[in-house]
């Protein structure tokens, strides 16, 4: 059946989130350090492997007004990248919004570790388009 895997690229951290098998809940992974492109796709196809993924959702930060930002363009570039090296789907959703709602979420907590706010917002990403797919 398979697993869905979101990512919150970051120019530094890259937050990962995981679906269940049913595809009904997300749960947050780890954070990946942006150190390499070759680094990213090694840690990536190591889940994808491990965790037996059959798709990858990354969150595409548009503007308010739709149009691309810079951030827009990087996530683009990084798509483009997994679809090349990574034979499973990779799809982007709107990631609006999902890094204040992570902080929102976050706020009042001590942040552990580095990158936990990075995870909250895959793991934000993956919900919603779990709810999408499943409504």
């Amino acid at each position: 059946m398979g697993k869905l895997l979101a990512i919150d690229y970051g120019e530094k951290n890259i937050g990962t989130a995981i679906s269940n098998e049913s595809k009904k809940l997300a749960f947050g992974l780890v954070v990946i350090d942006n150190r390499s492109k070759k680094y990213v796709l090694e840690q990536i196809t190591e889940i994808v492997e491990e965790e037996n993924i059959n798709k990858i959702i990354v969150g595409l930060p548009l503007g308010l007004n739709n149009k691309n930002t810079k951030q827009t363009n990087s996530v683009a570039e990084f798509i483009k990248v997994l679809k090349t090296n990574i034979e499973i789907e990779v799809v982007s959703i709107d990631e609006r919004f999902t890094s204040t709602l992570a902080s929102k979420y976050m706020k009042g907590k001590k942040l552990k570790e580095k990158g936990e706010l990075d995870i909250k917002a895959a793991q934000i990403i993956l919900q919603n388009y779990l709810d999408k797919i499943n409504n």
